[in-house]
């Protein structure tokens, strides 16, 4: 992989972002990536989710594609240009509640070009 998977990936700017998905590591070979997602981190009540997922490369969509679950929702991730220089630089996520209460939120994550410590 030449570009990094690594890093922060937030919807919005600085203290207005409401999700955090990190991912700290990550094993090629394997598919499966590790991390934590934040959720209302600059609230009174933050959320924090370690999270285990995997990924795949999808050369047919030109796109890598992520997966996870908290306790109350599953996540799908999809990131555009694989094998460009903006890869990894924006995540299209759908969140779908487990307990089916709400709709599937979708949600545009763009990669921090700054390490936010939690």
């Amino acid at each position: 992989m030449s570009h990094p998977i690594n890093g922060d990936y937030i919807n919005g700017g600085g203290m207005s972002a409401t999700i955090n998905f990190r991912i700290s590591s990550h094993d090629e070979a394997s598919g499966k990536f590790s991390g934590t997602l934040f959720e209302n981190q600059y609230t009174r009540s933050p959320i924090r989710h370690y999270i285990n997922g995997w990924f795949s490369f999808n050369r047919g969509t030109n796109s890598t594609s992520f997966s996870f679950e908290t306790p109350t929702d599953t996540w799908s991730l999809d990131s555009p240009d694989l094998e460009r220089d903006n890869q990894f630089k924006v995540m299209n996520a759908t969140r779908t509640p487990k307990d089916q209460s709400q709709q599937p939120k979708t949600l545009v994550l763009y990669k921090s070009e700054v390490i936010i410590f939690m």
